[in-house]
């Protein structure tokens, strides 16, 4: 199964790049008209604020209708990616989790983030020789997610599709992003699924969903957001069983 019924904004632009129209939608979305998940993407300072330990935006979030956040750690958005750096974070940020139970916290999954998602794992190195094995000593918090974003949130396409982690270490599951879009979305979601087993997991799009308009102004464009629903769909009804006859 894969959703495609989550909208993000990054915190650092939120709503500014939308349309009058999306806008509109946004905010009814807000005030519970429509069954739509937001997610707020935290760049730059906020996700050096919430890496701090600082809640208060997150909880702002909330107020304002979010139910998911992702905490973009890379070097681009001005985080020290040092395994040392990371680490002596990672107390802060479960902490932040933990104030927000409410809230399903994504984690970028790639090299430079690696040190913080094993952090908040386990208490110590999984690969540690003072630890008998690794799931005694899973520690995640219940809101954690990750997200398998090899290029970082560059648009750079996927090509490895790791499987989802057990729900022990990652209670929330997982997605994957990078350079997915309308022009290869069944493609990615037919390698998903060699590797899925059946588990729910989402599929993250940003760039290849927008379009420049007459205005020469870059907005989200819905009605790519849709043909990636609709192929989505036809590939599920395609791979559905029908009872009886063998197909």
């Amino acid at each position: 199964m894969v959703f495609l019924h989550s909208f993000s904004c990054c915190s650092c632009c939120c709503c500014c790049c939308l349309t009058p129209n999306i806008f509109l939608y946004f905010q009814k979305c807000i005030v519970g008209q429509y069954p739509l998940r937001l997610c707020g993407h935290l760049c730059g300072d906020r996700a050096v604020q919430v890496l701090n330990g600082d809640s208060t935006f997150v909880k702002h979030l909330i107020a304002c209708g979010f139910q998911r956040v992702q905490v973009n750690a890379t070097s681009i958005n001005g985080v020290d990616t040092s395994a040392a750096a990371l680490m002596a974070q990672v107390p802060m940020l479960r902490q932040v989790m933990l104030e927000t139970p409410e809230l399903e916290w994504i984690v970028q999954k790639n090299d430079e983030t690696t040190p913080l998602l094993q952090g908040l794992i386990f208490s110590s190195s999984p690969n540690s020789s003072n630890s008998s094995s690794s799931e005694t000593n899973v520690v995640s918090p219940s809101n954690l997610s990750v997200l398998n974003d090899a290029s970082m949130g560059l648009g750079v396409l996927i090509a490895h599709f790791d499987p989802p982690p057990s729900v022990v270490e990652v209670p929330k599951g997982c997605g994957y992003a990078g350079g997915i879009g309308p022009l290869n979305i069944v493609e990615v979601l037919e390698s998903i699924k060699q590797v899925a087993n059946g588990r729910a997991v989402w599929v993250d799009m940003e760039s290849s969903l927008r379009r420049v308009d007459s205005n020469g102004v870059d907005v989200f464009d819905v009605d790519k957001c849709l043909d990636c629903c609709r192929q989505t769909v036809e590939l599920c009804c395609t791979s559905v069983q029908v009872p009886g006859t063998g197909r």
